[in-house]
């Protein structure tokens, strides 16, 4: 997924979170990108 259409992906979600559990504004986002769940192998690459 490009950069910037994740981030406006990201962004939805907080929009529709926060309209759904009735918020008015969100002040902190807390974004971790990695992890082993990103770690994708690609067995046609060794």
């Amino acid at each position: 997924m490009h950069k910037m259409s994740l981030c406006e992906e990201v962004l939805q979600v907080l929009k529709d979170n926060a309209r759904t559990q009735g918020y008015r504004q969100v002040k902190t986002v807390w974004l971790e990108i990695g992890g082993d769940q990103m770690k994708v192998k690609n067995p046609e690459v060794d």
